[in-house]
């Protein structure tokens, strides 16, 4: 029961940030993502949101100064790259593309994770600790499953 209420405020927190997010980033970068291939760019629709999510610069705030500094390794080394591949006049642009759709893409892993959660966690108090081998369920409700019964009722 206690992994349904986590798991239901978390997804009920994570929906409301994102719809808050989505919404004042919605339309501000239209310019950006206007010549943008949808074939190319799958999450071409959240773009805006990556666009917006990456100038608040999280990373910077949040992440450790160690971790910091493999992350921003790493960045350099793909914006060499991507420099390379579309030359130094239009480099920044292909950047902020290419970390405004990485964003979008984790943003939307974890939509998946965390609006699966509370279904999983739903799931496993409804199938008995006694159930039938033949039931598969997910990985994840395995998971909070057995941590449901390691917490006190």
């Amino acid at each position: 029961m206690i992994a349904i209420i986590v798991s239901g405020i978390t997804c009920a927190i994570f929906v409301g940030a994102f719809l808050v997010a989505y919404l004042k980033s919605k339309g501000v970068y239209d310019e950006y993502i206007e010549g943008v291939d949808k074939k190319e760019y799958s999450f071409k629709d959240f773009l805006p949101l990556g666009f917006w999510l990456n100038e608040l610069n999280l990373t910077r705030r949040f992440v450790p100064a160690g971790l910091y500094v493999h992350i921003h390794k790493y960045n350099m080394k793909i914006s060499q790259s991507i420099i390379e591949l579309n030359g130094a006049r239009y480099g920044q642009y292909y950047i902020m593309l290419h970390n405004a759709n990485r964003t979008a893409i984790g943003i939307a892993i974890a939509a998946v994770v965390l609006i699966e959660s509370p279904l999983c966690a739903v799931f496993s108090q409804l199938v008995s600790r006694n159930s039938p081998s033949f039931i598969i369920r997910p990985t994840c409700c395995n998971v909070l499953t057995s941590m449901s019964r390691s917490l006190p009722l």
